[in-house]
């Protein structure tokens, strides 16, 4: 949605917000000091989201796979008020979240507001799983407490009229049996922290596409291809038209000045006339290549000076699309902290606020709300177009690939395939919203592979994912994603030697290498420097893991234990060095069996001529389960600092 409003219907309307921001000193003063194409974060704006436990005691069963995360990691955007300055956060739906609560962060005092409470999931049934003509699971809450959570992709949005919210429904939370599709319409009046239910709107549900129409006050919307206008105080919809392709395409925004409906879908643009709801236009753009691959959530405003798209991936760089033309340019922001990339669905969470001529982001819950003042338009360069691995590795089995920098991944299925990458690097282009590559084979081996930048909306998103057989990495570099290594639990045996893993990690369920197998994990010159996001530098189930000459030190990150060997099984450590840095979440060096997923025979932990380096404090072998009885052999080994739960020869033996 776009929120630059220039006609006479709004001018009034301007004019009040203009006097609502006239006493926001408080963000005037953030801007003021802000440089152009530098982004800035707003101190102490981080969406207090509803813990889980809370989640629980208001709602019980509604925190489904992602709790109150899925808020703004599900199909969901956002609602902003262009007059009163105020931004609205719903979400959740489908398997993610059950909450409807509404969260409200406020321009003006820089402040969230926790509007309303997750509603009790004891209202009708929706899922008939037996099919006997009564529905029997999938509750939502009661009418009166307002919507289920529910994907509403790009169809929650203000009228600048009343200040009030309207959603479109869409996939509405199920955990158990299938979530169902709705087409029902919902207002909240922020005043009375209440929804208003409204009859359901034939058609208006699924990768809704909508904007604001200031000569009407109308909103379009696209919804499975047909175009509707909507009325705000009706809450009537009518069909303008219908074009079969749009049913996939990306978020809407609405030219005004062309009287034009923009959408997209990959490398192309799609021009709508907004009365018949035809296509009459198809540009083609390279905007999918620049931007990491094909995004049908991004963020996107209308600049009606520069009479171009604003576009913003979750990225520092910021993309101008002529959408007449295809052409992109790009503000690279080189300089200052950026947002952290975790691909969420953005849609309305990258905002325009006119009267302070800044832009506004809020995508994930790592951090706050991101500021944003674009550049001298002229600044905007080229940008670099990226290739694709699977030009070179798809189909093949093995060889040279070509140096240069790649954006896309590929999957490889060849039965045994090398492949020389020096000089590869690879910048995001998780293939299947998984990895850049995801490995079929039964055998492969890549050499001199750099990869960075993977991050995907699961929170797991890593540069190898193995669903295959044996995998070796000699001379890889992986650094800042979200993981380096995945691998799937009936994946074969993985060898890492002379590489380099750092900044990898991810909400302490990512790792720099994650090796799920019950087969063997062997490593060999190699470091594992400063895992981030409370990950460990190894996290292992194989049945037996084998380190040496291999460092795995906490310092510069936020790393979890050094090693978790969360199975059991064989441990061998040899001429290695281990460092636990002050800044660690998790005071272990060691932990071994704490999960048991598996039952190994052999339960053996072999420590030969290492450095264990405890910092203040930190302990070094720590254990549940088989741990109790397991088999240790420790020669020869040194400790720094101020080490406790030193292993001993024995059996389950520290001091």
């Amino acid at each position: 949605m776009n929120i630059f409003f220039n006609h006479s219907l709004f001018v009034l309307l301007i004019m009040v917000s203009n006097s609502v921001l006239s006493d926001a000193t408080a963000i005037d003063s953030i801007i003021k000091k802000m440089s152009p194409g530098i982004w800035k974060e707003i101190p102490a704006s981080k969406i207090p989201l509803y813990s889980r436990a809370e989640v629980e005691s208001f709602a019980p069963g509604a925190n489904g796979v992602e709790g109150s995360n899925g808020v703004l990691n599900d199909w969901t955007g956002a609602a902003f008020d262009p007059i009163r300055y105020k931004w609205y956060f719903y979400g959740g739906g489908q398997t993610g979240y059950g909450g409807n609560e509404v969260y409200l962060f406020d321009f003006i005092d820089l402040k969230w507001i926790r509007l309303t409470t997750p509603a009790p999931l004891d209202g009708e049934l929706t899922y008939d799983s037996d099919n006997d003509g009564v529905p029997d699971k999938c509750p939502n809450p009661k009418i009166e407490n307002g919507p289920p959570a529910t994907h509403h992709y790009d169809g929650f949005l203000v009228d600048p009229a009343t200040g009030h919210a309207h959603l479109m429904g869409a996939f509405n939370y199920c955990m158990d049996g299938s979530p169902q599709e709705n087409n029902y319409t919902w207002e909240f009046i922020p005043d009375q922290k209440k929804w208003i239910y409204n009859p359901k709107i034939p058609g208006i549900y699924r990768n809704m596409k909508s904007d604001l129409d200031p000569e009407t006050g109308e909103a379009l919307i696209i919804k499975s291809g047909d175009l509707y206008r909507y009325n705000f105080s009706s809450h009537t919809a009518k069909l303008q038209g219908s074009s079969r392709i749009l049913e996939w395409t990306a978020n809407g925004v609405y030219d005004y000045d062309s009287r034009t409906f923009i959408t997209f879908l990959c490398d192309k643009i799609f021009h709508v006339n907004p009365d018949s709801g035809k296509i009459f236009k198809t540009i083609e753009t390279e905007l999918s290549t620049v931007i990491d691959g094909c995004h049908h959530d991004m963020g996107m405003i209308y600049h009606p000076v520069l009479k171009k798209m604003v576009v913003w991936t979750e990225s520092r760089e910021v993309y101008l699309l002529d959408h007449f033309t295809g052409e992109v340019e790009v503000f690279k922001n080189e300089e200052g902290p950026t947002p952290v990339r975790k691909y969420t669905r953005i849609f309305d969470k990258w905002i325009y606020i006119p009267k302070l001529d800044v832009f506004a982001a809020h995508s994930n819950n790592i951090a706050g709300v991101w500021l944003w003042r674009m550049p001298d338009p002229s600044t905007a360069t080229k940008p670099k177009i990226f290739g694709s691995l699977a030009t070179f590795m798809s189909g093949l089995r093995g060889g040279t690939i070509p140096a240069g920098d790649f954006n896309q991944g590929v999957l490889i299925k060849a039965m045994n395939a090398t492949y020389e990458m020096t000089g590869v690097r690879s910048f995001g282009g998780a293939l299947n919203e998984k990895a850049v590559i995801i490995n079929q084979s039964k055998d492969l081996e890549i050499i001199g592979w750099e990869c960075q930048d993977v991050a995907v909306s699961s929170e797991n998103g890593a540069c190898i994912r193995n669903e295959g057989g044996n995998i070796t990495l000699r001379s890889v570099y992986f650094h800042d994603n979200q993981e380096g290594y995945l691998g799937n639990g009936n994946a074969g045996n993985l060898t890492i030697e002379d590489s380099t893993f750092e900044r990898n990690g991810y909400g302490g369920r990512a790792h720099q290498i994650y090796f799920t197998s019950p087969t063997v994990l062997s490593i060999k010159n190699t470091q594992f420097l400063a895992a981030k996001g409370e990950g460990h530098g190894i996290k292992s189930g194989a049945k037996k893991t084998v380190l040496d000459n291999v460092v795995i030190n906490g310092k510069g990150g936020e790393m979890s234990r050094n090693l978790d060997i969360y199975n059991g099984g064989e441990l061998i450590i040899r001429n290695s060095t281990l460092i636990k840095a002050d800044s660690d979440t998790n005071n272990e060096i060691i932990g071994y069996d704490y999960e048991a997923r598996a039952n190994y025979p052999v339960n053996r932990i072999y420590l030969m001529n290492n450095t264990f380096d405890c910092g203040k404090k930190a302990s070094v072998l720590n254990g549940k389960n088989s741990f109790k009885n397991v088999e240790i052999i420790s020669i020869g080994n040194k400790y720094i600092g101020n080490c406790s739960n030193i292993p001993t020869s024995a059996s389950g033996k520290t001091h």
